[in-house]
């Protein structure tokens, strides 16, 4: 799956229903409630993480804390939930 497949989902908090569709340009971006970040979600739990986009989904890592996320796996991080999916799933 390539980026232009994909979307940003924001499942639960603040922002819920929120997308961000990447394109191909899109390899990394940051996300957080810092003013910074490339996506700012104002009740993120967290300053910064950075999303890196592979052929799998993405790599979450929140400061040298890695973790492989699938794509349409959601995840949990206070009261946000976000996924990273393919933009023709529903």
């Amino acid at each position: 799956m390539t980026p232009p497949d994909l979307e940003l989902r924001i499942l639960a908090g603040v922002h819920r229903g929120a997308t961000v569709a990447l394109d191909a340009s899109v390899a990394a971006f940051s996300l957080g409630s810092d003013v910074q970040n490339d996506v700012i979600l104002t009740d993120a739990p967290f300053k910064s993480v950075q999303l890196s986009v592979n052929a799998m989904g993405f790599l979450w890592d929140a400061q040298g804390a890695c973790a492989q996320v699938q794509v349409d796996q959601g995840v949990r991080a206070g009261s946000l939930a976000l996924s990273l999916s393919s933009a023709a799933s529903p």
